[in-house]
């Protein structure tokens, strides 16, 4: 089992040459162990750490990318063993938040401030942006009235690394909840 809390920093980027700052590294090696509770049969590890790549048959990530398929490549471990470069790809595509769009039918795809500008003035609401790649509450920033300089800065650095960014209405949250998939390469 790889740990790699830095998945989301690693799908933004995008480059399988990607290098996390080193707080990421340092997290994910210190808490790699942790996964054993998740996986007891298995050997955790974050990317960066090294293990008998010989004795592995099968590897699960907390979350694939062209980062950390590099590095496991790197480290030994038998391509077979990893997604292909195709599949990651896809799964990348598809972690897009514009991916659920469809599924927000009060939530945009956008890529000027003036857009954004519309919305503040048009739907009179607060909203938040949400960059496509992050999580863990980064790439958030939200606009209450109007859009600040700051953030249009924001705006226009992260449609250009991303493509979009993605606009929400502010909602009063009660929980929050996530997801986890288990999905094996292919």
């Amino acid at each position: 089992m790889i740990f790699n809390p830095e998945h989301d920093l690693c799908l933004a980027n995008g480059d399988a040459d990607f290098v996390p700052p080193k707080s990421a590294i340092d997290f994910a090696r210190g808490s790699a162990s942790l996964m054993q509770c998740l996986y007891p049969d298995a050997l955790c590890r974050s990317a960066y750490d090294t293990f008998p790549a010989e004795d592995v048959t099968e590897v699960i990530a907390w979350g694939w990318n062209a980062a950390v398929k590099k590095l496991l490549l790197r480290g030994g471990i038998d391509e077979s063993l990893l997604p292909s470069d195709e599949t990651l790809e896809r799964w990348r595509r598809l972690q897009h938040r514009q991916t659920f769009l469809p599924l927000q039918p009060d939530a945009y795809a956008v890529t000027t401030e003036k857009q954004v500008e519309n919305l503040v003035n048009e739907c009179s609401r607060r909203w938040v942006l949400k960059a496509p790649w992050s999580g863990a509450g980064r790439g958030l920033h939200w606009i209450d009235g109007h859009i600040s300089d700051n953030d249009k800065a924001w705006l226009r650095k992260t449609v250009e690394n991303q493509g979009c960014v993605i606009a929400e209405p502010w909602r009063d949250v009660v929980e929050d909840f996530a997801l986890e998939y288990f999905v094996r390469n292919g």
